[in-house]
């Protein structure tokens, strides 16, 4: 088991899209947008409540 802990609140979007790389524990009211883009978070990561991760909207070009 990976020991992640997420609230039976919290909104996946696009699920399959997702990765958690145990011990994360993701709070309720939480929005995790991986419909948007793939969303990867490290060991023992906090998601609070209330918040929205998501890919940003601006795409830089390099130099």
């Amino acid at each position: 088991a990976s020991g992640n802990k997420v609230s039976r609140q919290t909104v996946l979007c696009g699920s399959q899209n997702i990765v958690l790389h145990g011990k994360v524990i993701v709070q309720s009211d939480a929005i995790i947008r991986g419909d948007l883009a793939n969303v990867r978070t490290g060991r023992y990561c906090i998601i609070s409540k209330n918040v929205v991760i998501r890919p940003p909207f601006k795409k830089f070009s390099k130099g």
